[in-house]
């Protein structure tokens, strides 16, 4: 008897391949981050917070260096599906919130970039400095026995507040296109 669901078929081995693909991600994510992180930096200290949400994408980071990295972070959205890829691979057990996480993503990044959304570049830097340190945390810990890598609790601290941090900046949209529908944000 055969199993149609490959229950009898051990899971291949891509740790090499997975670990590398980390390191990738990671350098790829911080270089992202060198380009995104200062334009943004720089638009909330010279032109302000509500400028940063509100002042068309297309006018400010969507040009030059920042908007090449803008529209990389974009597309990288569906390379990272590999590391659902991986998981399946390797007959591990996907949990729902990693693939609903993966799709969820891309969707909004995809229609945050077709809107020209003003307060992406927010998203993105956070996006890209976060997964600089996970990726990164993720190939190290090739080299630690499973569950001794240390720097877990900051890794996870960080992605929980990417999501706070997220929230706000939704809110403070909303306030502010609910104050001035100029505000380029659909």
């Amino acid at each position: 008897k055969y199993a149609l669901s490959g229950e009898n078929v051990k899971g291949y081995n891509v740790k090499e391949a997975w670990k590398w693909w980390n390191l990738g991600l990671s350098l790829f994510s911080f270089c992202g981050s060198m380009r995104t992180v200062p334009h943004l930096l720089k638009n909330i200290y010279t032109k302000g917070f509500e400028y940063t949400v509100c002042y068309p994408a297309a006018r400010d980071y969507g040009l030059g260096a920042c908007g090449f990295w803008t529209m990389l972070f974009i597309f990288s959205k569906v390379p990272e599906l590999f590391d659902t890829a991986f998981i399946v691979l390797i007959k591990a057990r996907l949990i729902f919130l990693h693939w609903y996480h993966h799709v969820t993503v891309l969707l909004y990044c995809w229609h945050s970039y077709g809107t020209r959304n003003a307060a992406g570049l927010w998203f993105i830097a956070m996006n890209y400095s976060v997964h600089a340190v996970m990726y990164m945390y993720y190939f190290i810990s090739n080299y630690y026995p499973k569950g001794k890598t240390p720097g877990a609790f900051f890794v996870t601290s960080i992605q929980i507040s990417q999501m706070f941090v997220g929230v706000t900046i939704c809110y403070y949209t909303y306030v502010f296109k609910s104050e001035d529908p100029s505000c380029s944000v659909t």
